[in-house]
């Protein structure tokens, strides 16, 4: 291994409390020929926290009664982007969320640039938040339930664009005398302007620093840890692949597949793999998601066997999509528009698989058959489902009507808990019966874009959930479970 690390002076300052979509656009202007020792490094642009304040809109909280489902959620606090990038139209793509002892947590944000090619952008763009959140010990009237604050950002305007954002301890890091360390490191899934399908590995010690592993395909749309290595899954031209958490930033070399043999493939990179993501289940089992035209499957991340085949395809809205070339370091537009470029999760417990299919709605296979054991979908009244997030016996859903959280009841079997409304007052309190959309007669609803990914901080009894919600930036609410009153009439 032959790595070489710009370590930064006084490093122990910087060290900090601390589901995917083939949205690729043109590069018209690449950064220039770097420096061949550092190729696979990309410096990321420090932006203060305290100078980004404004981005955090906290809401005073009051306990809910009323309704009960819609009285379940209190809308808690909204985080915008990038101040300099609300103009570029990004959107957050995912969040992780970090529990630690005592009322303090971090969150991590990733951001990417939003242009898709029927509208595509000249400059990438990417950004990572590491944000504090806590949550008094002792709350008074005055007091807030939470308090949110941005510890720093980091932000690279032109090579790289972040899907997915997830966290590994004990990663092995080369010394500049020849030694090693071990340290925590961020693990981003991206798509990078000139290698296409990447892994931005970012130490804990020095977080501007993102260290680029490539991957064959032409974007990475998840990372997840299985055992002692992670696996990555790459998009439409894409497969999945396992690697060291301490491998080596280097290039992927599609010309010569000798090279990678630090890299194992679960199958042969291919044309409409359509790679999505990978689930863990409460065993340590991965699996991934991936969809074609005809059907979604559902394959083992270590045998590569089918689970399920036969699912119900993953779908969004028509768009065109973009594909890299490494001979020519060109990316290229298609030239017919398909419903395959959007984000999916999927989440598996107890033997069930809980499936994000987009416009098909939300999913639920039976690993042990592959048989469908429960669906919502535009038939049976229910809304695009992108997001997934299991805690305890909720699964929390991301989807075209805004928040939802179900009561898992066994068996794969689901009824609704608890759902976002279209309109909350000055306390967080739901002021509307309506869940939210996100297109109104063709227009986007303003202030609810397409939500995307959801995840659960969990403090003592306090549930706070925390929602994607694409170029209108994070939402978080919280879970009120001894809400009281009338049982309201909603579709699934």
């Amino acid at each position: 291994m032959n790595k070489k690390f710009y370590w930064l002076a006084g490093f122990a300052a910087l060290m900090m409390t601390a589901a995917c979509s083939d949205d690729n656009v043109v590069n018209d202007n690449p950064t220039p020929d770097p420096d061949p020792v550092e190729s696979n490094v990309v410096t990321l642009d420090v932006v203060d926290g305290a100078s980004q304040a404004d981005r955090i809109h906290m809401v005073p909280q009051t306990k809910a009664v009323g309704g009960v489902k819609k009285n379940r959620l209190n809308f808690v606090a909204a985080i915008d982007a990038p101040e300099e990038r609300q103009g570029k139209k990004w959107s957050t793509t995912s969040i992780f969320i970090e529990n630690e002892a005592g009322t303090e947590n971090t969150v991590y944000i990733t951001w990417h640039s939003d242009r898709q090619a029927t509208d595509p952008a000249t400059v990438w763009g990417g950004a990572l938040d590491v944000i504090n959140f806590e949550v008094p010990s002792n709350p008074t009237v005055d007091n807030p339930l939470a308090d949110l604050e941005i510890k720093g950002s980091y932000i690279n305007d032109d090579l790289m664009k972040f899907e997915h954002v997830m966290k590994v301890e004990g990663v092995t890091f080369e010394t500049p005398n020849g030694g090693t360390t071990t340290a925590d490191a961020l693990f981003l899934s991206a798509t990078h302007a000139e290698k296409g399908a990447v892994v931005a590995r970012v130490p804990m010690f020095n977080p501007s620093r993102a260290e680029i592993i490539g991957m064959p395909g032409t974007s990475v749309n998840c990372v997840a840890q299985l055992g002692n290595n992670l696996v990555a899954v790459t998009g439409f031209k894409g497969t999945w692949a396992t690697f060291s958490p301490s491998a080596e930033a280097v290039d992927y070399d599609y010309d010569d597949l000798n090279n990678n043999a630090w890299l194992k493939l679960g199958q042969d990179l291919s044309e409409g793999f359509g790679g999505k993501y990978i689930a863990i289940d409460e065993n340590g089992r991965g699996y991934v998601l991936r969809t074609d035209d005809g059907e979604a499957q559902i394959l083992g991340a270590s045998s590569g066997r089918l689970v399920v085949g036969g699912m119900a395809p993953l779908i969004s809205d028509w768009k065109v999509g973009e594909n890299y070339d490494p001979a020519t370091d060109q990316w290229t537009t298609g030239k017919e528009e398909s419903q395959l470029q959007g984000k999916h999760v999927m989440v598996v417990k107890d033997g069930y698989a809980y499936v994000g299919a987009g416009l098909n709605g939300l999913r639920v296979y039976r690993l042990s058959d592959g048989m469908e054991v429960k669906n919502f979908d535009d038939e049976k009244g229910g809304p695009n489902t992108i997001g997934l997030c299991i805690d305890d016996n909720l699964l929390y859903a991301a989807t075209g009507s805004g928040l939802r959280v179900y009561q898992m009841l066994g068996n794969g079997q689901l009824e609704l808990y608890a759902f976002e409304v279209e309109e909350y007052d000055a306390n967080g309190l739901p002021n509307s019966m309506n869940p939210p959309t996100t297109m109104d007669e063709g227009e986007a609803t303003p202030g609810h874009h397409s939500a995307n990914f959801v995840t659960v901080l969990t403090s003592g009894s306090d549930k706070y959930i925390f929602v994607a919600y694409g170029q209108d930036g994070v939402r978080v609410y919280k879970l009120i479970p001894d809400a009281t009153g009338e049982v309201e009439e909603v579709t699934e």
